[in-house]
């Protein structure tokens, strides 16, 4: 087939199921077709899938469950208990005095474990309350300046933990993964929020 024809006839398939991207994702997402060609993948002592959207769900999951495991170490360290007070103290000093209900939902907590988590980070002096000028039966959440020590230690220790996970991988290769997932990282999690109290029949 002439190389153009096959250009043409590659970037009309990408375009389809990407119509808002261009010309460098499109090349990007050529590249990473080809190392993918190149390649087997395998799971060191662990079953591989067969379906693709299995083994990327296995993939995200294993290096979801070792980036746990490290910043969890690491976050101890700088005086947290969890990943998730992190993500806590980090979207309380993100967003302007949001309410615990967003911040719980956010991060995808029940409301009774989120109040849990919340109150730790009360009780460690790292987040404070104020009141809601709008509704007198609600508190909005600060972050403290003890909080902001702590959260800059945290982004130190895990800056250096994301540097050897992710080391010897390209950067342009990390952008793309990055565009690929972020579409569905946001459809899934905006379904989540909306339908937290509902079964999975929502995702039909």
């Amino acid at each position: 087939m002439n190389k153009t024809v096959e250009l043409v006839r590659l970037w009309g398939e990408y375009e389809t199921g990407h119509p808002t991207d261009g010309i460098v994702q499109f090349c990007r997402f050529l590249l990473l077709k080809e190392k993918q060609q190149k390649g087997k993948l395998t799971f060191a002592k662990s079953a591989m899938p067969d379906q693709p959207a299995s083994v990327l769900a296995k993939m995200l999951g294993r290096l979801g469950r070792l980036l746990n495991n490290y910043a969890g170490i690491a976050l101890r360290q700088c005086g947290l208990s969890s990943f998730e007070e992190f993500f806590y103290l980090n979207d309380i000093a993100a967003n302007d005095h949001p309410k615990k209900t967003e911040v719980i939902y956010a991060n995808f907590n029940e409301l009774s474990s989120g109040l849990l988590i919340l109150d730790r980070l009360i009780k460690a002096g790292l987040i404070g309350e104020k009141s809601d000028n709008q509704d007198k039966r609600s508190k909005r959440l600060i972050i403290t300046k003890t909080g902001i020590a702590v959260l800059h230690q945290c982004y130190t220790k895990l800056n250096e933990i994301n540097s050897t996970i992710f080391d010897g991988m390209p950067e342009d290769d990390m952008l793309l993964c990055i565009q690929l997932l972020s579409p569905t990282e946001s459809r899934i999690s905006n379904k989540w929020i909306q339908n937290k109290r509902k079964s999975l029949g929502f995702m039909g």
